[in-house]
């Protein structure tokens, strides 16, 4: 098996060759998602002598992040996958960047081990919960930092999600965690992981036509291979205008 993981859904284009006994390469950007995950997958084969033919895998961060960028990283995903014929798999971005953490964070008896969140923008952060074992136990869901500290008793948490907010996140003693974004060779490192376990990814669409913003995560807690479908969990910023309204040209 030799797969090709990308993950677009934060501030940071990361792409990897993830195969059975490892990883072979990873590289990562902060340009533009489209361009900049195009340029990576390209430098990546051409770098470690690998052809697309020799593919067997895509997989790919499905977010929750900003909706353009989570959107081009899947479609690059899907694109490859009906290209080359072979399977493409989502990953929650949340649980990747879980997986990636390398402290031991231990809450106290009853409370999540680690929290994971990401930047939502509009004041907002993504976030998910993990217990002892890695396992997703909350969300994923948004809704405001000062919120989510208030009502949710976790100290460690991992992601950028509080880069914004860092007198908040001193306030409220959280301990910091890295890494602070998703690595594609952790998230094709789940992927192999999970199919050797003969997991299939969930079939299913998520929810994410009511696009209601009330933070309700659409993926259940033991969903980890997913359909290759962006995780939205709120309406793009992009609205189209209302009836009536003219729109000016230049």
């Amino acid at each position: 098996m030799l797969l090709l993981a990308l993950d677009t859904a934060t501030t940071v284009c990361s792409v990897a060759l993830v195969g059975d006994t490892g990883v072979s390469a990873e590289v990562t950007t902060t340009d533009g998602p489209g361009d900049g995950a195009v340029a990576l997958i390209a430098r990546l084969l051409t770098e470690q002598g690998v052809s697309r033919s020799q593919l067997t895998h895509v997989g790919v961060g499905v977010g929750p992040g900003p909706y353009t960028s989570t959107r081009i990283g899947v479609m690059i995903a899907v694109t490859m996958g009906a290209a080359l014929g072979i399977p493409v798999v989502g990953i929650c971005s949340l649980d990747a960047i879980a997986r990636g953490v390398r402290s031991a964070a231990r809450g106290a008896a009853g409370e999540p081990v680690l929290g994971v969140a990401t930047d939502a923008r509009r004041k907002e952060v993504y976030w998910a919960l993990f217990d002892a074992y890695g396992s997703r136990v909350a969300g994923p869901a948004v809704t405001k930092p000062v919120q989510l500290l208030a009502d949710v008793h976790c100290r460690s948490w991992a992601g950028n999600g509080f880069d914004r907010y860092p007198l908040l996140a001193e306030q409220n003693g959280v301990q910091r965690l890295q890494p602070s974004t998703p690595s594609a060779a952790v998230l094709g490192g789940m992927v192999i992981e999970g199919l050797a376990r003969g997991e299939e990814p969930r079939a299913m669409l998520p929810n994410v036509g009511a696009h209601s913003g009330d933070g309700a995560g659409s993926i259940a807690k033991g969903d980890r291979l997913l359909a290759p479908y962006p995780l939205y969990l709120r309406r793009p910023d992009a609205v189209e205008p209302a009836a009536g309204v003219g729109v000016a040209h230049a």
